[in-house]
Parts: C-alpha cells; structure tokens; sequence
C-alpha cells in the first residue's frame, strides 16, 4: 500500500500519477494511432482481457409490466375509469 498513487504527493488535480513510489508504470501509454488498429496483446499490461472478477452465474436481470384500465360513461355526463399499472 505504500506505493499506491495517492501516498505520493499530487502535482495537481487533473494531473494523474504516471509511476508509483517505486518508480513502477500504473498505467500503460496508448498504443500510436494507425489504420488498421493493432489492439495490444490480452496478456500484456493494457489489454483488453477481463481474466477476474466475472461471475459466470449472473443473469440478465428481467421484468414483467401489466396495464389495465377500464372506463364507462354514466348519463348525465358522468365517466369512471378505473386503471391498474404494475
């Protein structure tokens, strides 16, 4: 933990900490802009793999919604409507 960014002093507060204490790399650089893209290696530092903390037991949460209602005109201009929404 003594190496985690915010132990060290901040230059600003849109300045974002490059290395660690320890003069280790937190983030990786961007990869030079060209046509095609070549995406980084998955297995490097800054790839695109998500190799933890997914639960292969989560499902796509759902959910069921009824409407009703129902109206009638009485005489002498008179009108009831009842609605249900849930």
């Amino acid at each position: 933990m003594a190496s985690a960014p915010r132990v060290t002093a901040l230059t600003g507060f849109g300045a974002i900490p490059q290395k660690d204490v320890n003069g280790n790399v937190i983030f990786a650089t961007a990869p030079a802009g060209q046509f095609p893209q070549t995406f980084p290696d998955q297995n490097q530092v800054g790839g695109y793999a998500a190799t933890f903390g997914l639960d292969s037991s989560i499902r796509t949460p759902y959910s069921y919604t009824m409407d009703l209602s129902f109206g009638r005109e009485f005489p002498h201009g008179f009108a009831l409507e009842v609605s249900y929404v849930g």
